[in-house]
Formats: C-alpha cells, sequence, structure tokens
C-alpha cells in the first residue's frame, strides 16, 4: 500500500522537472496527503501549481531548503549539453537523505533489435553511448546511480494520455507528414495513468538499484495508431496527422528511426502492476475522448 502521511512526519515529493507526468503523479499523492514540490521555469505556471496543491520552486532558484524536506525525489528532465541539469546546478543533491529516488529515463537508450525475431528487450540488454540522444540518456542514468542515492531508473516508451500524443495535432492544425521509415517503426507505448500506477508502487516497494522498463504488452507501427486515431476523428487521411517529436537534447546527434519491442515483464513480476492499458487500442479511446472533452471547452485539465 502506498504510503500515506505519518502523525509525526509527512511524506514529500520533491519533483525536478515539473512535466506532463510529473502533474499526474503529484495528484495522485496530493489526494493521499502527500506533500508535494517542484520546479518550473514558469511564475505564470507556478500561480497554476499552487492552485492544484503543488508548492512551487523558481528554477534556477536555489533548492537545498527543499532537499532538507523530500523523502522522495522524482527527477524528470532530459540531459542538457549531455548532463542532467539538476545534479549539475546542485551537487548537494548527492547528500540528500531521501529514502527514494525516481530517476524519468527512455527506452530509448536501448541499441536496435530489430533484426532479432521476436525477442524483446529486458532491462539487462545492452545500451547505447556516444553523442546520440540515447548515448546522452544513459549518461544521465550513470550520473545518478554515481550519486550514491537510493535510485529507481524508470525507461519511458512513448508517453500517450489526454493532451498528449502522436495524433493530438490533427485537432489543433496541420499536422506534420510522418516518413515511410518512422510510420512503419515498430515500438511500445505508455498511457501516463500506467506509468503513475509504475511509480506508486515502487515508491511501496523500494528497491534501491532497480531499473524497470515502463511499456505496454503491445508494440505497434505508428501507423497503426495513427489509423485508429484517425478514424476515430474522422480524419481522412492518415498520412496528415501530426507525429509529436521528442523534446531536443541539446548537444545530440540525429535520432535514427529504430523499432525496440520491449519487455515490461519486471514491473509485473516485482512491483506487482497491472496496467490499466495493455495496448494502444484499450488506451487511445480514453486519452482522444478526454482530450476531445477538454480541446471543445477550451479548458484542458493538463
Amino acid at each position: 500500500m502506498l504510503k500515506k502521511m505519518r502523525p509525526d512526519r509527512m511524506w514529500t515529493l520533491l519533483i525536478l522537472g515539473y512535466g506532463y507526468t510529473a502533474q499526474v503523479l503529484a495528484q495522485q499523492l496530493i489526494s493521499r496527503g502527500w506533500e508535494v514540490i517542484a520546479t518550473t521555469r514558469s511564475r505564470g505556471f507556478a500561480n497554476e501549481m499552487q492552485k492544484h496543491g503543488v508548492e512551487p520552486i523558481i528554477w534556477p532558484d536555489a533548492i537545498t531548503e527543499y532537499l532538507a524536506r523530500a523523502t522522495h525525489i522524482l527527477a524528470c528532465a532530459p540531459p542538457v549539453n549531455g548532463r542532467d541539469p539538476f545534479l549539475e546546478a546542485c551537487p548537494e543533491m548527492r547528500v540528500s537523505s531521501a529514502q527514494w529516488v525516481g530517476y524519468l529515463s527512455s527506452i530509448g537508450v536501448y541499441a536496435n533489435i530489430e533484426k532479432s525475431g521476436n525477442a524483446r528487450v529486458m532491462e539487462t540488454a545492452p545500451t547505447l553511448s556516444g553523442n546520440t540522444r540515447g548515448g546522452l540518456r544513459r549518461q544521465a542514468e550513470r550520473d545518478w546511480s554515481d550519486t550514491g542515492l537510493p535510485l529507481h531508473i524508470f525507461r519511458l516508451a512513448a508517453i500517450y494520455g489526454p493532451g498528449r500524443g502522436a495524433f493530438m495535432e490533427a485537432l489543433t492544425g496541420p499536422g506534420r507528414s510522418v516518413s515511410d521509415a518512422r510510420r512503419s517503426t515498430v515500438v511500445n507505448r505508455i498511457h501516463v495513468d500506467d506509468i503513475v500506477r509504475v511509480l506508486i508502487a515502487s515508491i511501496s516497494r523500494p528497491n534501491p538499484g532497480a531499473v524497470y522498463n515502463v511499456c505496454d504488452d503491445e508494440p505497434t507501427p505508428t501507423e497503426e495508431v495513427i489509423k485508429l486515431a484517425n478514424r476515430i476523428l474522422g480524419a481522412v487521411d492518415p498520412r496528415e496527422s501530426g507525429i509529436e517529436e521528442a523534446p531536443t537534447i541539446t548537444g545530440a546527434a540525429p535520432v535514427a528511426v529504430l523499432s525496440r519491442p520491449i519487455s515490461n515483464s519486471r514491473i509485473k513480476n516485482e512491483l506487482g502492476v497491472r496496467l490499466g492499458f495493455p495496448n494502444y487500442r484499450s488506451g487511445l479511446p480514453s486519452a482522444l475522448a478526454k482530450t476531445l472533452s477538454a480541446h471543445e471547452n477550451r479548458n484542458s485539465c493538463w
């Protein structure tokens, strides 16, 4: 069971980089009596965070005083110039007394296994190195591991959910065309609610040093997902659907189009996670319905 507030101490999560996934996790924890502190670069967004019960830190303001309060830390930011921005700016992070630390990484750290038959990538598979997006992510994982903190690494598949996904631009304007190579790429995805399930399960069952693949059960060609999204939206030409590009990691070499069918057995066997959305067919209609509702009301919940 997820830890709740104790009479003698409050469980406090410090989020480094208050992005899409972090927002969903924060609301789950706040509803359970947790205190949540998070960094943002936007003073305007800080006001919205406060309305939802999150204490904002305007980055790059010092976070030392908040480290002393944090019982748990979640790092969500991608590398910048090959290094984690928070470890670089705050060396005292390494002496935090937090009992659980999580780092949101990417399945992009793995090499391509397109020619390996039906094999699924396990957490022990070889990873990339060098000045590539995956290599820089892997280096950031190592940097966090080297802190000696009770680290848990979560390698996330392509994230989707209300307001986010490779199909959302169809709602807001002309999409970018999708290359034939990318359309045929077989990749796993993960609904944001399932990421939060995994994070909460890990907080409840800490295992410092663990690495988890966080993905659905069914690696699927991007084209199939685009087709379903367009059928739901009533769009005519799936080739005009927008596809969300990954955030740019400064200094990274161009990204190759790779196929990495991923195994999620560890989150199931070790953490006991049961996915709410085991494939895109179950998750996409729900995500799109919530997005359409928010779009029509001009008031996105995210």
